[in-house]
């Protein structure tokens, strides 16, 4: 399944190059988003509108999820509820005074209005409410980062060039923790502490799929599934189907380089007491390259992101998502996993997962 999403995002990556340069007249481009606003869990599609303040960089969401970590006889299916918040702030906008103009002899170098400079912070935890003792709330993952958001670059995609840390908040580094908590509490993975440092680079555009070039599925879905769920599930009835905006596509890429000395230290990446794994395992033999593709209307968003790593590219991952609008205002999402990971503590380990919640934000 991971391996059949990696070659279709391979070949959105390649229509997406080749977009650039020749499909503007085809799908002229809608209002830009932020490059570097994509996750290996779900891409979001943005609002210009909000872009002054506080957004998000992530989906924010909370749902249910089951998790087989694995394949392994042992590892048995573990239910749990888990927690994204993200968000993202312009501090300081490019389109200041003192930056002046950027130009080229074509034209503007980039769109200095929708320009900035992004701090950024994502947060997931676990909250296991029962399976574990005293139900306690895990963190998985803690990514503060900021970046610069080149809008319109060259007349093109949104261009993101930004450095990141991202950790788990544990504090598990020694062999000698890890067996007393295993014998304590009989688990010890999930407190390895995971930590490392990465510049990253991307790329984003966005484009708006003209009345007739809309696919005839994509106007069967708001005029049919979704307008029976609003009237029989709410109550809501609707003639003609539900009016949306026009379908959009977004396409991007992003390339993380992982460095081995950081704000938190040494890179934490290859800390493993199982005895059945061999280190050492690189946190770039799984991730560095990450390709999405999103399709979005109005009521509804369907989005696929691959990853897999620069140094060998033979673990991919891959991260399916539908998020639907049903009433106008409960944003359900369901979103598959199949890869490694997800979480850090066993990003070396293959694991698939199914999230049902709410997306609260995007």
């Amino acid at each position: 399944m991971a391996s059949a999403r990696f070659w279709l995002a391979a070949v959105l990556a390649v229509g997406w190059l080749w977009a650039l340069p020749c499909g503007a007249d085809l799908l002229p481009p809608a209002a830009a988003l932020p490059a570097a606003g994509m996750n290996a869990g779900s891409p979001h599609s943005g609002n210009s509108a909000l872009r002054p303040g506080l957004s998000c960089y992530e989906p924010a969401y909370f749902g249910f999820i089951g998790w087989k970590p694995g394949s392994a006889p042992t590892r048995e299916l573990e239910c749990y509820i888990p927690f994204q918040v993200s968000m993202q702030y312009p501090l300081v906008p490019l389109n200041l005074d003192l930056f002046g103009e950027w130009k080229y002899p074509e034209g503007k170098l980039i769109d200095q209005d929708r320009s900035a400079l992004y701090f950024v912070y994502n947060g997931r935890y676990d909250f296991f409410m029962y399976g574990r003792y005293s139900a306690p709330v895990v963190s998985r993952r803690q990514n503060p980062g900021a970046y610069f958001d080149f809008a319109g670059f060259l007349g093109g995609p949104d261009v993101a060039c930004g450095y990141f840390h991202e950790s788990n908040g544990q504090d598990i580094e020694t062999r000698e923790a890890y067996q007393a908590r295993q014998a304590k509490d009989g688990q010890a993975q999930d407190f390895v502490s995971r930590g490392w440092d990465y510049w990253l680079y991307g790329a984003k555009k966005r484009f708006l799929l003209p009345d007739d070039l809309t696919p005839a599925w994509v106007t069967w879905i708001n005029q049919q599934p979704l307008a029976w769920l609003n009237e029989h599930l709410f109550k809501r009835k609707s003639s003609g189907g539900l009016k949306s905006e026009a379908a959009a596509i977004t396409l991007g890429a992003q390339f993380l380089f992982f460095r081995g000395e950081g704000l938190g230290g040494r890179m934490e990446e290859d800390d493993f007491w199982d005895e059945s794994t061999v280190t050492p395992i690189h946190r770039s033999d799984y991730d560095g390259i990450r390709v999405s593709g999103v399709l979005e209307s109005e009521h509804w968003r369907v989005s696929e992101t691959v990853r897999w790593g620069y140094t060998n590219g033979r673990y991919p991952s891959s991260d399916f998502s539908l998020t639907c609008k049903l009433g106008g205002w409960l944003p359900l999402s369901l979103h598959w996993f199949d890869g490694y990971g997800p979480d850090l503590t066993t990003y070396h380990v293959r694991s698939n997962s199914v999230l049902l919640g709410l997306e609260f934000a995007q």
